[in-house]
């Protein structure tokens, strides 16, 4: 087996990127697509991946989603305990939404991974 290294160019990728797409057809390095790879690799991407892969993608974004609202929450509430007596009304009334919608977005977040556990489960 030989291998073959491909550079495309960022400025021009026309030429060398249908050199590619050629090469890719002909020796069924990706069977299944009817399109070019450049053109649209993100469906491509999903065609390829099985059901159980795509959902364990999810969850991986789903958790960095869940960790990033869950230090958002904490630093606000933080901010609320340090700063209650001592900051506009206005402020405070507008961090304790904060706060509420973030939890909720938390909450929303961990029943959709839940809900993709249990379909990676039913799989």
């Amino acid at each position: 087996m030989s291998l073959h290294f491909f550079g495309i160019p960022a400025l021009y990728p026309g030429a060398a990127q249908a050199e590619l797409n050629r090469f890719c057809q002909a020796h069924r390095v990706v069977a299944g697509l009817d399109e070019p790879l450049g053109l649209h690799a993100a469906t491509g991407y999903n065609r390829l991946m099985s059901q159980a892969e795509r959902i364990k993608e999810l969850l991986g974004w789903l958790k960095i989603v869940f960790a990033a609202l869950v230090v958002v929450d904490v630093s606000l509430i933080a901010w609320l305990a340090q700063h209650f007596r001592s900051a506009d009304a206005v402020l405070v009334v507008l961090a304790v939404i904060a706060v509420a919608c973030i939890t909720a977005g938390i909450v929303g977040v961990n029943h959709a991974a839940f809900r993709r556990i249990a379909q990676l489960e039913d799989l």
